[in-house]
């Protein structure tokens, strides 16, 4: 594991733009289909369908159902 307590300012700062390089190239790569996982059937508790135009937000808490 890295202690990054024992950096040169200079490593810490190389080591930083490294990460925000590949939070980039992350945030750029396109997204598809392939890369949301499927929700199994038995984990939806309920389904609506909504009328174009329309939307709904709400808080739904843990183990609540919305009626």
């Amino acid at each position: 594991m890295l202690d990054l307590d024992k950096l040169s300012p200079a490593e810490y700062r190389a080591r930083y733009e490294a990460l925000q390089e590949a939070a980039r190239a992350r945030a750029a790569a396109p997204q598809t289909e392939a890369s949301f996982p499927e929700i199994p059937p038995d984990a939806v508790i309920a389904q609506d369908v909504i009328p174009p135009g329309w939307y709904a937000s709400l808080r739904l808490r843990r183990g609540r159902r919305c009626a």
